[in-house]
């Protein structure tokens, strides 16, 4: 199971190393990787935690780098390989989990707990039932536009005075920044 720091830990790593070759290579073994809140890109790439983890590991091991570059090869491997994303429910991306995410800022908000039967009328919800309301709304790890057009599409959404707070993993996309023209990336004030 791949999680956020698994590549921190050497030992994590050497037993990859052993699952890919001794359980899939030689015993020929299927080799399924469970992915806990981690994108399966962001451990091909090397990027944010895993690039990190791995950069620690080259100024540890600059004697041994053959050891860190099988580390980074059994990475490549595994992410390439057909796994499961395991999701915390709230970061659960398909029509449901947006559905799920949208009743649970209308029941934060509203302090009511409200059906909401898709992500359309969600949207509706959102408009019309937080559009006299300030509102904080705190958006954390946005790496996708659906997510902000799901939950956040407008300022018109919210009563003037409420604030966005965006958080991303990496630099924010053309498309995410664009969203809301003229405002900071990262924290917005309707």
């Amino acid at each position: 199971m791949f999680s956020e720091d698994y590549a921190s830990s050497k030992w994590c790593l050497d037993e990859l190393v052993k699952i890919l070759l001794d359980c899939k290579k030689s015993y020929e073994q299927m080799v399924r990787p469970v992915f806990y809140r981690v994108d399966p890109s962001d451990i091909q790439n090397y990027r944010g935690s895993f690039g990190k983890a791995l950069a620690n590991h080259e100024c540890k091991f600059k004697d041994n780098m053959e050891k860190v570059q099988i580390w980074k090869a059994a990475l490549k491997e595994a992410a390439n390989l057909s796994g499961w994303p395991l999701l915390d429910e709230e970061n659960s991306m398909g029509a449901r989990g947006f559905v799920k995410l949208q009743k649970k800022l209308l029941r934060e908000i509203l302090k009511t707990k409200l059906k909401v039967a898709n992500v359309a009328r969600g949207i509706t919800m959102i408009k019309e039932m937080l559009q006299y309301k300030s509102v904080l709304l705190v958006l954390d790890v946005v790496n996708d536009i659906d997510q902000l057009n799901n939950l956040a599409g407008e300022c018109s959404w919210f009563d003037m005075g409420s604030r966005i707070i965006i958080t991303t993993r990496d630099k924010p996309s053309n498309q995410l920044a664009g969203l809301y023209p003229g405002v900071a990336f990262g924290c917005m004030t309707c």
